[in-house]
């Protein structure tokens, strides 16, 4: 059985056991917009704007060369001299060339955030990181073909992969376990929220590469709550007598 079908199996065992996410966690087994912040609230000053519209192009003129001369033949400077600006404005929006294949985590992570910090502080850590998470999946969506683009990219550079596991996936999990640690009230000590954190974050990550995968980028929820399902189950068969 193929991995989409296998996943449209899952679907079906959650429409008649209900979302999954809703228990990984409270049993004690285990990047759309909820909440905004005030940057986001308010307008953008035409300096602001002329830094979106920068960013933007340079974006723009990376994509196209790396589509038509390959990522790892095109440099710097060429991407600067297409989007029309200096080298070093090229360093003001992104630290690297692999950067700019996640040109909206940055904005990914303050949505989640900000999501995870609206949902009712009495409420369990993973289960408004779950709803934070499932929260993203309609700008996900909306942009899923620049999803798949950079998904194939990462794919096909190791380079690109190696720079996303090493600076970008620790950044966002050390932030959003952080607020999953104050909601818990724990200590360094305690490892609940880096590895709940690491769980759900690499379960969303799983599934919306397999949505993307399966041409199906708009079933991001399912496929998320499929993937919870999955990891109840394997911790379940973990946690049992031998």
């Amino acid at each position: 059985m193929g991995q989409c079908a296998a996943d449209r199996r899952d679907h079906d065992r959650i429409g008649r056991r209900g979302t999954p996410g809703r228990a990984v966690i409270g049993r004690g087994t285990t990047l759309g917009a909820v909440g905004t912040s005030e940057a986001a609230g308010r307008a953008m000053s035409r300096r602001e704007r002329q830094a979106q519209r920068t960013r933007a192009a340079i974006v723009s003129a990376a994509r196209e060369l790396f589509d038509a001369r390959g990522y790892n033949e095109t440099t710097i400077d060429e991407i600067a001299e297409r989007a029309g600006v200096a080298p070093r404005t090229f360093f003001r929006y992104f630290e690297a060339k692999e950067a700019l294949l996640f040109a909206d985590r940055d904005a990914d992570e303050q949505e989640l955030l900000a999501a995870l910090a609206a949902r009712p502080h009495d409420e369990h850590p993973a289960r408004s990181l779950a709803a934070a998470l499932r929260s993203l999946a309609p700008s996900l969506t909306e942009r899923g073909d620049d999803v798949a683009w950079g998904l194939r990219m990462v794919t096909e550079h190791e380079v690109i992969g190696a720079y996303e596991r090493a600076v970008l996936r620790p950044r966002m999990t050390d932030a959003v376990a952080a607020v999953v640690a104050e909601r818990l009230g724990a200590d360094d000590a305690d490892p609940r929220p880096e590895l709940w954190t690491r769980t759900l974050l690499g379960s969303f990550g799983a599934a919306l590469r397999q949505a993307v995968a399966c041409g199906r980028p708009e079933e991001l929820t399912a496929a998320f709550d499929a993937q919870l399902l999955a990891v109840r189950d394997a911790l379940d068969e973990a946690a049992g007598p031998e």
